[in-house]
């Protein structure tokens, strides 16, 4: 079972103001790859910008499938 990674991001509007900071969370072998798994889902460069990527130190499942989280 891989890691769990936090990457931390900025979402910016068309005039290149941040418009949210925000959280995903994904499912990774290292840091660079959780950072690529991000950057292909999110690929134009002018609208997010990732501030850091960081293993979750530790999380709750939620429900019997394991499907909701918290963190």
């Amino acid at each position: 079972m891989r890691p769990l990674y936090c990457i931390a991001y900025e979402r910016y509007d068309k005039k290149g103001q941040i418009v949210k900071a925000d959280f995903e969370y994904v499912h990774a072998d290292s840091i660079p790859h959780a950072r690529n798994q991000f950057c292909f889902s999110n690929p134009n460069r002018r609208t997010h910008r990732v501030v850091g990527v960081a293993p979750v130190i530790g999380y709750f499942v939620e429900d019997k499938k394991g499907d909701i989280l918290s963190v």
